[in-house]
């Protein structure tokens, strides 16, 4: 795919909303699914949610722990709370349409709590294509993020994607026409490193079936041992198809050389693209609003003064971890009224993301994307982010005449 054949011409109309869209008057909280295992249907090996095993009998709503009044208390005494007219709800909890009773339970229960509060759920739309879902969401007015790995989709649920499949596009479309359709979430990896592919594959089904999702996030994962043992069974690689691969293991996903450099170039390009062009009239927007907030993070962090995301100062304070800003609060509260380390599961593989030796003598060492969320566990060999940083130090310099932030 060539960078030019992707700038398109159509027209589109963005509609949605989701917690990084709402404005500083409103607060806005993800709600956990407690659920054992946080289950899912799905089979995305990088993630800490868990498929539920072939051939199960498991109740899951069984697993579903709730205290409601906690919860709600919760909310109400965290300090991101700001009154109960202006709130929006990220649901999440594996796959909160695989436990369907739970899901409705906690919708009603926060209906019931903030009768104007708006509400989203994250899903993998492998369950859209059934109409009761559909109805109840439409009936609610609850929007969806989907999670979709577009062109690496194969790596996320093997067989299936659900924006080639008929019921779930019929899904889509209805959840679209009633502007419900807020953002779609694509994971880029070493298998799946493109931006351009995957814009490319995104406007091309999208448009065909008249789906218009509000954004969408070509979000990535890190340069740490991101191991994947599912086997190949399709021999799919990132060209296209290789007959040797068939039956192999597909291996690390993390980005790293040559394929790290291709995805930041791609980037590179994307974010000047958006920079040159205010509007683009066409599905090129769907993509703006991430790729620009990305690409303009450069800038330090004083880890005694403040904090570089709400998730790690809460995993710092809770772990204690030493030489981190630490707050006893985040703005993700699950269903039993605790607050969890991460939207999608209660505790991460390495809180506080407590820096290497290579780290304190790395001159970023003090940019904010070296202190993310701690479900990205630092390796002993920094690649990803040195090399991210630079990028973004790169951007920084266009952005502002060339003189270096202080």
């Amino acid at each position: 795919m060539d960078c030019i054949n992707i700038f398109d011409d159509g027209n589109i109309h963005c509609e949605g909303r989701f917690s990084n869209s709402i404005s500083e008057n409103h607060s806005s909280f993800s709600i956990l699914m407690n659920v054992q295992e946080e289950w899912c249907n799905a089979c995305c090996d990088y993630c800490c949610c868990h498929p539920l095993p072939k051939g199960s009998n498991i109740d899951l709503y069984s697993t579903f722990k709730k205290d409601w009044p906690k919860m709600i208390e919760k909310i109400k005494s965290c300090p991101l709370y700001k009154g109960p007219d202006n709130i929006h709800f990220d649901i999440w909890g594996g796959e909160p349409l695989f436990n369907f009773d739970a899901l409705k339970e906690t919708v009603t229960t926060l209906r019931k709590e903030w009768p104007k509060c708006s509400l989203t759920i994250s899903t993998n739309g492998l369950l859209i294509g059934a109409k009761h879902i559909v109805d109840y969401l439409l009936d609610n007015k609850i929007e969806i993020q989907l999670s979709h790995d577009g062109w690496g989709q194969w790596i996320r649920t093997k067989e299936f994607d659900p924006l080639e499949d008929e019921k779930c596009i019929e899904g889509f479309k209805r959840i679209s026409e009633a502007k419900l359709f807020s953002a779609i979430n694509c994971t880029l990896s070493y298998y799946n490193f493109s931006w351009y592919k995957n814009i490319d594959y995104f406007i091309s089904h999208l448009k065909k079936n008249n789906i218009s999702p509000g954004y969408i996030k070509l979000n990535h994962i890190y340069n740490s041992t991101y191991d994947i043992e599912a086997i190949n069974t399709k021999g799919h690689w990132q060209d296209g198809y290789d007959e040797k691969l068939k039956g192999t293991k597909i291996g690390n996903v993390a980005l790293r050389g040559h394929i790290l450099d291709d995805y930041l170039q791609e980037f590179f390009t994307l974010a000047l693209f958006f920079r040159r062009n205010n509007n683009t009239h066409s599905p090129m927007e769907w993509f703006r609003s991430y790729i620009m907030e990305q690409s303009q993070r450069y800038g330090s962090i004083d880890e005694t003064k403040m904090s570089a995301g709400s998730c790690r100062s809460f995993q710092s304070w809770k772990h204690n971890i030493e030489g981190n800003y630490k707050q006893d609060w985040t703005f993700v509260i699950n269903t039993s009224g605790e607050y969890s380390e991460c939207n999608l599961c209660d505790e991460v593989d390495d809180p506080g993301s407590p820096m290497t030796e290579e780290c304190k003598s790395c001159k970023y060492k003090d940019q904010k994307e070296c202190h993310g969320c701690g479900s990205m566990k630092r390796p002993e060999k920094c690649e990803y982010l040195y090399k991210w940083c630079q990028t973004l130090e790169k951007l920084y310099l266009i952005d502002h005449n060339g003189v270096i932030l202080k």
